[in-house]
């Protein structure tokens, strides 16, 4: 709800804040070490590209909507389908990011 009211106001910062607990919330509770020391360093390296997703409305608007379908899928216990959605997530962001970005000669 927080993301939702965040997109609403665009308030970028403060969607990136609430998208930055998700994506930990989701994380840690694997409880996988493996997992939180390699998401910690990955992290690190991808607040610009993040940054620059979510201020564009297109970017806020879509990582909301995937959200959703992830949570939903997590109250269902749907294992396969919190993979799915985790992988196009993440490759639909990379794709947003490189649509957005110019091409250089």
């Amino acid at each position: 709800q927080a993301m939702k009211d965040a997109a609403g106001r665009h308030e970028v910062q403060r969607y990136y804040g609430e998208n930055l607990r998700f994506h930990w919330a989701i994380v840690e509770s694997a409880g996988n070490r493996s997992l939180t020391e390699t998401y910690r360093g990955i992290v690190q390296k991808l607040h610009l590209s993040r940054l620059k997703n979510l201020s564009r409305d297109i970017g806020m608007q879509a990582s909301i909507a995937e959200h959703g379908e992830i949570v939903q899928a997590v109250r269902q216990s749907d294992p396969l389908r919190c993979e799915v959605l985790m992988a196009h997530h993440v490759g639909d962001a990379y794709h947003r990011l490189v649509d957005a970005t110019p091409a250089t000669a």
